[in-house]
């Protein structure tokens, strides 16, 4: 191997520190789901994300890799639960044809006094010159640009999806 591509590939396989915020009143827990994490074939990746709380917004911070694959958005499309139950920051299609790494969050809301769980799955992607973030899971219905927690019942809320940066910043209201 030439030192030219050597060093290419050094670049291609090195980490970068990747950061998605969600921001909602309701949101009282986060933990990273063991072994959801999925990454391109070859990336580097620490074992487990980085998530820190300020106010009413968590951050979620993964140092890895970042070369999109045809392969992890099929299998966050399943993790997802398919269409219509995936939602891209800035992105023009209702699912992602690649991404880099995604993984999952069980993710507790206090409603009404109740705590309810949601298994949401994070993703980023691709968006012309960005790396933008997706949000999928039976709550998000990417057709409405929302997130419904319920208890089955009858009870729970709705939240509208939103973002002042329209590349990782998910904001619930």
């Amino acid at each position: 191997m030439t030192t030219l591509s050597t060093e290419f590939e050094s670049l291609r396989t090195s980490t970068h520190d990747n950061l998605v915020t969600l921001s909602c009143a309701n949101i009282t827990n986060i933990q990273y789901i063991p072994d959801s994490f999925d990454i391109t074939s070859g990336q580097p990746h620490q074992n487990s994300p980085i998530i820190t709380r300020s106010g009413n917004t968590w951050s979620i911070h993964w140092n890895c890799g970042r070369k999109g694959s045809g392969e992890v958005a099929s299998r966050y499309a399943t993790a997802s639960s398919s269409l219509p139950h995936m939602y891209g920051l800035g992105a023009s299609d209702n699912a992602p044809e690649q991404l880099n790494f995604y993984f999952g969050l069980a993710v507790n809301f206090t409603i009404y006094g109740k705590v309810f769980l949601a298994n949401l799955y994070l993703g980023q992607g691709h968006t012309g010159s960005s790396n933008n973030w997706w949000i999928g899971g039976l709550p998000v219905n990417g057709n409405t640009d929302t997130v419904t927690i319920s208890d089955g019942a009858g009870m729970g809320k709705g939240y509208q999806i939103s973002s002042d940066s329209w590349v990782n910043d998910f904001t619930l209201s």
